[in-house]
């Protein structure tokens, strides 16, 4: 809560807020997005990536790959040694272009954008501690103020930096690269570390904002008593209305224990340790690929697919023919903008409250099953790792700061009304009526303008799967062709894709569902020949 600044008056408070909102937003950088149309009639990405989305929907592959390797030419062209060239595209474009090149089937490409991202995210991890609170000064402000809008730079939250190596690794996989284990295991550190970061973080805010309530609550005492009373009333409107509000997705965010226990790497670490346990040591690499399954089980107990992973490499069953599938389906969940107002005594209008919050997005493949071209079932398609519930989870662990900074820029923008009013009504008596008038259109102008500035940011990484599946399955010598099917809750056909095998027994596939279309990947040769990767310079 906002403690009282009794040292300056009402006027004074008012052009202090202003002046910290200049100030601030000159430190910030513009956020920048390939997928924001700047003749468009709305700037919130959220609602510029729907017709991304909605291609990949109906499968229009196309006109998203038109797209990227439009942005992508331009940005080679620009940056021809690589120097700058991931902060120039910006951490949000990094990760939606690494990921949507993937769901077309471009794994170079998406490989190549996994490490830009990667590198962005290091370099910034070692930047000096004053950069970063200059960049993210924007950040700050604008969350207290309720927004962000364009003077947010994007942060990726702890889990989506784990699913970056977990894309990067499966790139990997698909080009038949054993450098898949090492990026699998590192997304595994990355987690661990993310977690130690976030609970850390969470629990420095809260103590912030207890003490912060804690001095004000004991200056109001002794100063006034009717503003800390009225502050009080403020804070316990938006508690209540933003616990209501996150309420509804409680059965799915509590379906995991934290937003760190994504099984998707130690799965990832599993699969390469049991193809490699055919070429080397068998017993080792066996040993190896069944620990780490068993890390998997331990975070997702109840997938089947996990649990015969695990079985498999227990029984130390030869990998020398294995299909293994990993499945991308729907989209996770996009950021839309909560709007509530709480009516104050004092203030002319009621106090307007925005702020981005999590909503899940619809799919319609309820299954997926892998069968031979004359319809016998060889697997079916189980839950590895749940997006939406992390993403879910992580907005509800994030509630009570949510509360407390939602309450602190109720609070600011009582303050400012009262403090506009109190300008106005101060010139009046000095300079008359008119001059009162002026400089009340002026002000509430100016305030209309500061809340179009701090519009919520809905930016998120919305390429992004709503879950991630996998099925496996041991093949007879004879089969050479398999066929994929997504059906809906009531058992109807939405997409079917018919896959030739390559040479050899090990099999990697990647299959990109989004309602009735579906996009198959077939990887390369278990192991090709390494291929130079290009050094990504930051």
């Amino acid at each position: 809560m906002l403690p009282p600044l009794h040292h300056i008056g009402r006027h004074q408070y008012f052009y202090l807020c202003v002046f910290l909102f200049f100030l601030l937003t000159g430190c910030a950088q513009h956020r920048k997005s390939i997928f924001i149309d700047p003749n468009g009639a709305s700037t919130q990405y959220s609602t510029c990536f729907h017709a991304v989305r909605n291609d990949l929907c109906k499968g229009i592959h196309r006109n998203i790959c038109k797209k990227l390797d439009t942005i992508d030419a331009k940005m080679q062209a620009k940056h021809q040694y690589d120097d700058g060239f991931a902060e120039d595209m910006g951490m949000l474009n990094l990760l939606e272009t690494s990921s949507l090149y993937l769901s077309i089937g471009n794994v170079d490409n998406s490989l190549e954008y996994s490490k830009y991202s990667e590198c962005l995210i290091e370099k910034r991890e070692n930047e000096p501690e004053i950069w970063e609170l200059l960049r993210k000064g924007g950040n700050l402000f604008g969350s207290m103020a309720g927004g962000g809008g364009e003077y947010s730079v994007y942060d990726p939250v702890g889990y989506e930096r784990v699913l970056l190596l977990n894309i990067q690794a499966m790139d990997y996989l698909l080009k038949g690269d054993d450098r898949a284990f090492n990026v699998a295991r590192k997304s595994k550190v990355w987690q661990d570390l993310e977690r130690e970061k976030f609970e850390k973080h969470l629990e420095t805010l809260k103590k912030q904002s207890a003490d912060l309530e804690k001095e004000g609550n004991k200056k109001g005492e002794h100063i006034d008593r009717k503003q800390s009373k009225k502050n009080r009333k403020i804070k316990n409107t938006v508690f209540r209305r933003l616990a209501k509000e996150f309420s509804k997705y409680n059965r799915k965010a509590l379906k995991v224990p934290s937003a760190f226990v994504n099984p998707f790497g130690d799965y990832l670490a599993g699969v390469a340790k049991e193809y490699k346990s055919v070429d080397s040591d068998f017993r080792s690499q066996m040993d190896n690929a069944r620990i780490h399954y068993e890390n998997a089980r331990k975070l997702n107990p109840k997938s089947k697919v996990l649990k015969l992973a695990y079985k498999d490499a227990k029984k130390r069953r030869s990998a020398k023919r294995l299909v293994q599938i990993v499945a991308f389906d729907g989209f996770a969940p996009e950021k839309n903008i909560l709007h509530f107002d709480i009516k104050i005594k004092q203030c002319p209008i009621p106090i307007h409250i925005e702020l981005p919050v999590y909503d899940p997005v619809k799919t319609k493949v309820h299954h997926v099953v892998v069968t031979t071209t004359g319809g016998r079932r060889l697997a079916r398609f189980w839950p590895v790792a749940n997006i939406e519930n992390l993403a879910l989870r992580h907005q509800k662990d994030m509630l009570p700061v949510v509360q407390a900074m939602v309450a602190i820029a109720a609070i600011r923008d009582a303050a400012l009304q009262i403090g506009s009013k109190a300008t106005s009504q101060a010139v009046q008596k000095k300079y008359g009526p008119l001059a009162g008038a002026v400089a009340h259109a002026i002000l509430v102008r100016g305030l209309n303008g500061l809340d179009k500035l701090l519009e919520p940011d809905t930016s998120s990484w919305m390429s992004l799967p709503k879950r991630i599946l996998a099925a496996r399955f041991h093949p007879p010598k004879h089969l050479k062709t398999i066929v994929i099917t997504s059906y809906d809750a009531k058992g109807r056909r939405l997409a079917r894709e018919k896959i030739k095998l390559g040479k050899g027994g090990r099999h990697f596939i990647f299959v990109r569902t989004t309602d009735k279309a579906m996009k198959v990947i077939s990887g390369k040769k278990i192991w090709s020949p390494k291929e130079k990767i290009k050094r990504i310079d930051c």
